[in-house]
């Protein structure tokens, strides 16, 4: 995972969008990273969960990005139920995970 980040980080062609607490300016909640049509990482602090910072988060992304899609593991629940209420949905692909144990990750495209 953490060759991912290096990888995604090095890529000019990946933006990343830090959200921090309006009520505490510097303190970081949210980020985003993302290339023209991938979501690669999205991550809320779990203190900010249910707050509409993911929303916001993907709100940025989305507005930036053709045709989004992004990858999310088949067995996180929590994740793909908010991606579907925000929008997104699978798109019958799915593939291994690169790190191990390679749990299977499934395809999801955002239906404006």
């Amino acid at each position: 995972m953490r060759q991912r980040w290096v990888e995604a980080l090095a890529d000019p062609e990946v933006a990343v969008e830090v959200l921090d607490d309006e009520e505490h300016p510097g303190l970081v909640v949210a980020f985003v990273a993302f290339d023209e049509a991938e979501v690669r990482h999205l991550g809320v602090h779990p203190r900010y969960w249910r707050r509409g910072h993911a929303r916001k988060a993907l709100g940025v992304a989305t507005s930036r990005m053709v045709d989004p899609r992004l990858w999310v593991l088949e067995r996180n629940h929590r994740a793909r139920s908010m991606y579907e209420h925000l929008g997104w949905a699978p798109t019958g692909r799915s593939r291994p995970a690169e790190f191990p144990p390679f749990p299977v990750e499934v395809e999801l495209a955002y239906r404006r």
